[in-house]
């Protein structure tokens, strides 16, 4: 008895266009499993997905307080001319500045940056632990 399969080349190049760490293998197995449907063959791998990043997950507890810190945005940005302080201003203040004078009016900013090097200023970063 010969038994047909119920899924191509396409349902196999489907699979691992959405779920990039599978293998060729593995998709295989997966449409045979369920016989060639591809929105069974998602959900299970939604499923393993979601099991496995709670696994990760377990006992950390993510707030954006954290990711603040890993990103060392709470550290200063200080200005300075020779040993006078001109501008110290917290990291994410200063992105949030230099984000929006880019967006709004670039030449600002490439005038002020200008400033800075021909006057000689010195900008530091200063972590805070």
């Amino acid at each position: 008895m010969t038994t047909t399969k119920k899924y191509g080349n396409e349902h196999i190049d489907y699979l691992l266009r959405e779920n990039p760490e599978l293998s060729t293998e593995d998709a295989i197995s997966l449409l045979e499993r369920h016989d060639g449907v591809l929105t069974l063959c998602m959900d299970e791998l939604k499923r393993k997905h979601s099991a496995s990043s709670r696994e990760n997950t377990e006992g950390h507890t993510h707030t954006g307080l954290s990711e603040l810190r890993e990103l060392k945005l709470h550290s200063r940005v200080s200005i300075r001319k020779e040993e006078s302080i001109i501008v110290s201003l917290p990291a994410w203040v200063l992105l949030l500045v230099l984000l929006t004078v880019l967006i709004l009016s670039p030449w600002v900013l490439l005038i002020g940056a200008v400033v800075v090097l021909l006057t000689g200023c010195k900008i530091n970063w200063q972590d805070s632990q």
